[in-house]
């Protein structure tokens, strides 16, 4: 008798991704982080998020590569007139993600020095259950980065 073999297929996310939790507009912390850190946060086209079938909305989406680590960071808004798009409990204003991320990239150095700004009440990293939950969101969004050919 010939042995089952089942083929699981699933989507991994290349982000690394981070929570921010301030009242400040997008461009306002992005001007606040690339003082703070020493970057250039340049916006790009906004990200379109489809909610449904007749329902999406536009995300404001800053990016910087650091190019001496080969990745690179995006500072996105979560909340839109539609709702969120990363719906955990406490809505994150927005994401920091890290795409491609060097091991020779100082995270632990990167959060601290974010802490510091004083808009910022906190930043966190998302755990692997959340980033689960929102895999298309993830697959959406390195879909866009790619077609905006920024990765």
């Amino acid at each position: 008798m010939a042995k089952k073999i089942s083929l699981k297929l699933g989507y991994e996310s290349p982000f690394t991704v981070f929570s921010v939790f301030t009242s400040e507009k997008e461009y306002r912390l992005a001007w606040l982080i690339n003082q703070q850190l020493g970057i250039e946060l340049k916006r790009i086209a906004d990200y379109s998020h489809y909610f449904s079938e007749s329902q999406s909305g536009y995300f404001p989406i800053y990016r910087h590569h650091y190019k001496q680590y080969r990745m690179q960071m995006f500072l996105l808004g979560n909340k839109g007139e539609e709702g969120p798009i990363v719906n955990s409990s406490p809505v994150p204003d927005f994401l920091i993600l890290f795409w491609n991320r060097s091991g020779l990239f100082d995270l632990k150095q990167f959060q601290k020095d974010v802490k510091k700004i004083q808009q910022v009440q906190t930043l966190v990293e998302l755990n692997q259950k959340t980033l689960a939950k929102h895999e298309d969101f993830f697959y959406g969004l390195e879909y866009f980065l790619t077609e905006q050919k920024v990765i």
